[in-house]
Parts: C-alpha cells; sequence; structure tokens
C-alpha cells in the first residue's frame, strides 16, 4: 500500500512538473528576478555585470540577459518546492521526522490548517531563493573582502588568468559562486541527516530539530534556518582559509625566492589550494 501510494505520488508531481516546466515565469518572479539582477550589477559595477551576462557593449540586453535566467531558475525553484511538499504530504513517516505533527498540522496556519501546503511551498522557495539571489549578490562582496584580506596583488596571482591578469575579479566571482552553491548542497544535506536523527534532542538540550532551529510560530521554518545556519558558517569559514592561506603563501614567496617558490608549488594558487586544505 506504501508503494502505490509513493508510486501515485510520484506520477502526480511528475505531471505537474511538466505543466510547470512548460509555463512561464510569472509577473512576481520576473520582478523579483530583475530586483537581483540590478543587485548583482551593483555590487559587480556595470562593465563586470555586462561581461558577466555576454553584452559587454549593452546594458541593457545584459540585464534582460540576466532577469531572463533568473526568472526561470525561481519558477524552477517553486516547481522543485512543490515536488518536495507532495513528497512529504504524501509520506506516511512525515509525523515521526516532525514532533508527531501532521503534514497539515506542522505547516497550517490558519484554523483547519487547509492552506498547509501553500504553506510549505512558500517555505522552500523562500530557501532556494535566497540561494539564488547569494549565488548572485553576495560572490562580489565575498571577493571584495577577499581582495581586501589578502592584497592587490595575491589576489591578481591567485584568480588572474591572462597576462595582465585583470580578469582577477570575474575570475574570483565565478568561482565564490561555485563554491556558495557547494556549500547550500552540503549543508542542505546535513540538515536532513540531523532532522533524521534519532539521538537529536538528546543532544541538544532535550530540544527537536524543529524546536532548536525553528523560529516561527509552528516551527516550520526549521529545516531552512538550518540550511542557512549551516551554509553562511561554512562560506565564511571558507572566505577565512582562503585569505589567511593567501597571507601565508605570499610570506613563504618572499622568504623562499620567486623561482624556488615556483618548484615547490607552481603557482601561487598551487599554494593557497594546498594551504587551505590544511586548515
Amino acid at each position: 500500500m506504501r508503494k502505490l501510494i509513493l508510486f501515485v505520488a510520484a506520477a502526480l508531481s511528475t505531471t505537474t512538473a511538466v505543466a510547470f516546466a512548460q509555463s512561464p515565469p510569472t509577473g512576481k518572479e520576473r520582478a523579483n528576478a530583475s530586483r537581483m539582477c540590478k543587485a548583482q550589477r551593483a555590487q559587480l559595477g556595470g562593465a563586470a555585470f555586462n561581461q558577466q551576462w555576454g553584452s559587454p557593449a549593452n546594458s541593457r540586453r545584459a540585464l534582460g540577459k540576466c532577469v531572463s535566467s533568473t526568472a526561470r531558475k525561481l519558477h524552477q525553484n517553486g516547481q522543485n518546492a512543490a515536488q518536495q511538499c507532495r513528497a512529504e504530504q504524501s509520506d506516511l513517516a512525515f509525523a515521526a521526522r516532525h514532533d508527531g505533527k501532521t503534514f497539515a498540522e506542522y505547516y497550517g496556519t490558519n484554523a483547519d490548517d487547509s492552506n498547509a501546503f501553500g504553506q510549505c511551498v512558500s517555505l522552500k522557495a523562500a530557501l532556494t531563493n535566497a540561494e539564488t539571489q547569494q549565488e548572485l549578490v553576495n560572490p562580489a562582496r565575498w571577493c571584495r573582502a577577499q581582495r581586501d584580506g589578502m592584497g592587490e596583488k595575491a589576489f591578481a596571482d591567485l584568480y588572474g588568468t591572462n597576462d595582465n591578469k585583470r580578469n582577477a575579479f570575474g575570475k574570483c566571482v565565478s568561482k565564490a559562486a561555485r563554491t556558495m552553491h557547494e556549500n547550500f548542497v552540503n549543508a542542505s544535506a546535513k540538515c536532513r541527516a540531523e532532522q533524521a536523527d534519532v539521538g537529536f534532542a538528546a543532544a541538544h538540550g532535550g530540544k527537536t530539530f524543529t524546536q532548536h532551529y525553528g523560529t516561527n510560530e509552528n516551527g516550520s521554518n526549521a529545516f531552512g534556518k538550518c540550511v542557512s545556519q549551516h551554509a553562511q558558517a561554512q562560506n565564511q569559514a571558507d572566505q577565512q582559509a582562503t585569505v589567511n592561506a593567501a597571507r601565508q603563501c605570499q610570506s613563504e614567496r618572499k622568504q623562499m625566492g620567486e623561482r624556488a617558490f615556483r618548484t615547490k608549488y607552481r603557482t601561487f594558487g598551487g599554494c593557497v589550494s594546498q594551504r587551505a586544505k590544511q586548515r
């Protein structure tokens, strides 16, 4: 019976996903995408933003490409959220992992909990939308902080790939976005493991996963808060490790000389990578 329920749920999710994928982004999604892209442009600067979106000489086209791509991503986030909520809604073991609350009780906020599915989708979409915004806007901040922390020369040596290394900032931004995405994915996996851990409360002062992380009335935002907390902590750890490693490599290069340094590490980036892994 359980297999049948899960099969039907999967079929419904697939059908909905196809319909969702074929529909265009909503006006709200495009408006949010526009806001995110303008924030990215403000962080990167006009020239870098245009270059990032493949239209160096046309700022309007660059913004249009960013908005179109980001709106599709936000639309996909909504689709994925709906699929996840349908799976949770049909999961017979849901209550066992959510403090004894049914799906309706856990997510519902109105008198009869009839808005549970909508609230579930909203929470999950908000989490992935926040990740999308982070990957658009935060990498530039991350890279400016790194450049300030390690100095212009070390930053250029670490990320620059062309002759004059003027592409260093753009290369840093691309790498930072990938790193932040990986940290989000890893944080999600860690939180799923914590949520399923029967010994979680014993290790957290008697508080369940929902009680420990949840901040709204019914604790239904617990998973999102958990992911945000772990991802942010890892981002900060990676940032500090890179800056510290670059400083150490600068010092070592100065002490041993350029030739010996290159014999040992080949590149400045090779040294930073090795040192950062030793943290």
